[in-house]
């Protein structure tokens, strides 16, 4: 700056003495105001490239944030899902999809009311005046539809949300089949023990337990046979939803190496796992009495009053867990009612 003072005073005074004062203080004035026009300018220039510095740096802050937030969304192990007020899902996440069967892709196609219960309409709408009112709702339980047709206690929570301009709502769900399972359990035991301390009769308390295990583990269908004195032969018990027919036929069936899950079970005095009815040699003497009535799978657990599997088993509850009408593999749940029930009985 000095430097160009100098020169600028130079020139004014080499023109003062040439052309007069006049005219020099002509140039001094026009010279001064070039020289801070060009200060102003270059100011001017680094503040425009400073805030596009800023710009970008905002928007590859923006940019990463909205990589960031994606992941969290994706790899949340709670289902989330954004709709559109009228219910149409516009976004899930995996963990919401698994939740109902289904793919990300596969779900996005169906809208909030697809996967709702009609019996759900009037806590729908209590929910949703909740959410027009405080712009938010829950937490509270209902059941999704899943794909192969079965209801998924979940628990939701949810707000309204914005994007371009554009209200929605973001929703979190989260699968409480396994809770809502162990309070059906608790409560099966605690009515179990209420029955046998009342001296209820063994065929009630029988189809109880039948009754508790269908509710507990969807999809599966229970018997309950009993060892007869003689302990060679098995009684019907309890099968609630087994068709007549079938029931008959086992009952009084003997036990044995070969004899199906439940006498092959009470033979062996362990778990008898058949995933395949169709194909299992232990089937052979009796898949012709099963596959008629579409049962595919069948797991039995012996249990009886006795540690020794040679003591006397009159009166023993040998109970197999429920037939399936489609060929699976039983998946561990924990505790069985069966396994309560009849530790309860000994």
């Amino acid at each position: 700056v000095a430097r160009d003072l100098r020169s600028i005073f130079a020139v004014w005074r080499r023109d003062a003495y040439v052309r007069g004062g006049l005219f020099g203080a002509l140039v001094l004035v026009t010279a001064l105001g070039l020289y801070f026009y060009q200060r102003r300018q270059h100011a001017y220039d680094r503040v425009v490239a400073n805030r596009e510095a800023e710009r970008k740096q905002s928007g590859e802050t923006l940019r990463e944030s909205e990589r960031y937030n994606r992941v969290l969304f994706e790899s949340s192990p709670i289902g989330l899902a954004l709709c559109r007020m009228d219910g149409a899902l516009v976004d899930v996440n995996p963990t919401f999809a698994a939740i109902l069967g289904r793919s990300v892709e596969q779900t996005l196609h169906l809208s909030y009311w697809d996967i709702t219960p009609d019996k759900y309409a009037e806590q729908e709408r209590a929910q949703l005046a909740s959410l027009r009112a405080c712009g938010s709702y829950g937490s509270y339980e209902k059941e999704y539809i899943h794909a192969d047709g079965h209801l998924v206690p979940v628990s939701l929570n949810g707000l309204i949300v914005a994007r371009s301009g554009e209200q929605f709502i973001l929703s979190s769900a989260e699968d409480i089949t396994e809770r809502k399972r162990a309070e059906a359990l608790l409560s099966t035991e605690k009515n179990m023990l209420e029955m046998i301390v009342s001296d209820a009769p063994l065929a009630a308390i029988l189809e109880k337990i039948a009754r508790a295990v269908e509710a507990i583990s969807s999809g599966t269908l229970c018997s309950i046979l009993l060892l007869d004195a003689d302990g060679v032969h098995v009684r019907h018990g309890a099968a609630p939803s087994l068709p007549d027919e079938f029931n008959r036929a086992i009952d009084g069936q003997a036990i044995g190496p070969n004899a199906g899950s439940c006498g092959t079970a009470a033979y062996r005095n362990e778990q008898v796992i058949v995933t395949d009815i169709a194909a299992d040699p232990l089937w052979a003497d009796y898949r012709a009495l099963a596959l008629p009535h579409g049962l595919r799978a069948c797991w039995s657990t012996p249990s009886s009053t006795r540690s020794s599997p040679s003591a006397s088993w009159h009166g023993a509850a040998w109970c197999h867990w429920p037939y399936s009408r489609a060929s699976r593999r039983r998946r561990s749940r924990g505790r069985s009612p069966i396994s309560t029930a009849t530790g309860a009985n000994a």
